[in-house]
């Protein structure tokens, strides 16, 4: 698994139960992780319980971890965008929520360029964990479904496909992945829905991709 990974899911281990302490040993093989160096949480001096408080020095950890962290989100959320029916259609961006390679902590280059807003390019070599999401307007016909596709297209890191509801809402489809990516490699999320007619991605936050890398 990568160090990445490992080191974060050891300070998710080290916060998921305030009010309990977690054992030395794990604690212990969590604080050897390269980069990781978490304090042991200590009880409240007074109470002699286990107090939120003394996890905060972790939280802070995490916190600072996902905001240095090389990666990037984008939503389709600024204006709706139409899938022709059963047609494969790449999600268009038209927001940066964030990008932590776009300014004076550049890492090894910018992950997305308005110019081309489908693609993501990959800024280094590295094992990365994407999720993806869209949310489609109301029909009661036919599938939707999402695909991560990596290489340009030519490999798929996650699917997932959801039927139309029967009362006609809206569908929300959603998806996963972890993949080891190369400098340059082109990311995109594909979309196909079969109303039968075109069918809008609703300007939503729910349409969004978000990319970190988590190690070698």
């Amino acid at each position: 698994m990568p160090i990445g990974l490992v080191s974060l899911l050891c300070g998710l281990y080290l916060l998921i139960l305030p009010g309990v302490p977690p054992d030395y040993e794990s604690w212990k093989l969590c604080n050897d992780m390269p980069g990781l160096g978490l304090p042991y949480p200590t009880p409240d001096p007074t109470t002699g319980q286990w107090h939120p408080f003394a996890l905060q020095r972790n939280l802070q950890f995490l916190s600072n971890y996902l905001q240095t962290a090389q990666g990037i989100r984008l939503t389709r959320s600024s204006s709706a965008q139409s899938i022709p029916n059963a047609t494969s259609t790449l999600i268009s961006w038209d927001t940066i929520v964030y990008d932590t390679t776009s300014g004076p902590s550049n890492l090894d280059g910018v992950f997305w360029d308005s110019g081309t807003p489908t693609d993501i390019i990959i800024p280094s070599t590295g094992t990365y964990g994407i999720a993806a999401s869209a949310n489609f307007n109301t029909s009661s016909i036919g599938l939707r479904s999402l695909t991560i596709l990596g290489n340009s297209g030519t490999t798929t890191i996650a699917f997932d496909r959801n039927d139309a509801p029967s009362g006609g809402d809206t569908t929300v489809v959603h998806t996963v992945g972890f993949y080891k990516l190369s400098k340059g490699t082109v990311v995109t999320v594909g979309v196909l829905q079969t109303s039968l007619g075109s069918l809008n991605l609703n300007a939503s936050t729910l349409n969004f991709i978000s990319i970190h890398r988590l190690g070698n």
